[in-house]
């Protein structure tokens, strides 16, 4: 059984539209560590949006009726409202504070916009493209370090239904396979699986998020080495994500919302 190694990667703060790559090798180099084969790149979303220049000032969004409208209704910023209308895919419900959104495939709460480790007044958007942003980050890497066999992993934080506190989830892989279908396998007993897909990804971004955390701890990557994963080529995004029509929670909560909203 190989060891994993988990590093988180001490930066200093980045600059607005500061170029990804750099940033990253100039992290690297910060931590005194080098990219080996089996290596997986784990980006925080946040330091994704920053390179893309997805900084929004609050005081620059004017909100429409529309926006004053859920405003009110979750006691939020109007501003903040309204820019959760604009990006979000879709509205599910919410509690007070908080819009609970389905955006890119992922339920996650105002559409993905964070008003933390930004200045006040200002909010950072989820990013866009991340898949094409993994694809892009792999093959820079590839490039500079003449390795064959390195994976990327962009995540976010979100929460899950009935628990406290945050966990990680992925947005966008390349280099790796994401989910290992367990399907039509036998278990212990001879049984053959019929639910089980594993969400390796997604898993690889919980253990990120011990490291990555959420306030001035200035982590925005980490270096997972060795991880039991099988690599290969290609980006993925899509793979990750299961229908409306089969996932256990969406229909349940979108149900509850809407008629929460008619009473």
């Amino acid at each position: 059984m190989r060891i994993v190694e988990v590093y988180g990667l001490k930066s200093n703060v980045m600059n607005f539209r500061e170029n990804l790559y750099t940033f990253f090798f100039k992290t690297l180099h910060l931590n005194n560590l080098e990219i080996r084969n089996r290596d997986i790149i784990v980006v925080t979303s946040k330091v994704v949006s920053v390179s893309q220049g997805r900084i929004k000032s609050l005081f620059s969004v004017k909100p429409s009726v529309e926006g004053e409208r859920l405003a009110k209704k979750y006691n939020i910023p109007a501003a903040l409202a309204e820019l959760i209308l604009r990006e979000a895919d879709e509205i599910i419900g919410g509690i007070k504070g908080v819009v609970y959104t389905l955006k890119d495939g992922i339920l996650i709460a105002n559409a993905g916009i964070d008003l933390s480790n930004v200045p006040k007044g200002y909010a950072v958007l989820h990013p866009r493209k991340p898949w094409m942003v993994a694809k892009n980050f792999r093959e820079e890497i590839l490039r500079r370090t003449g390795r064959k066999k390195v994976g990327i992993l962009i995540v976010d934080s979100k929460t899950q239904p009935l628990r406290k506190g945050n966990i990680g989830v992925a947005l966008a892989v390349s280099g790796f396979k994401p989910v290992i279908d367990e399907r039509g396998k036998e278990d212990l007993y001879g049984k053959k699986m019929k639910f089980t897909r594993r969400a390796v990804a997604d898993n690889l971004a919980c253990i990120a998020e011990l490291y990555l955390k959420e306030r001035n701890e200035l982590t925005p990557f980490v270096l997972v080495r060795e991880a039991p994963v099988e690599f290969c080529e290609g980006t993925f995004s899509e793979e990750m994500k299961i229908s409306r029509e089969e996932d256990l929670f969406y229909s349940s909560f979108s149900s509850y919302f809407r008629n929460c909203s008619e009473i």
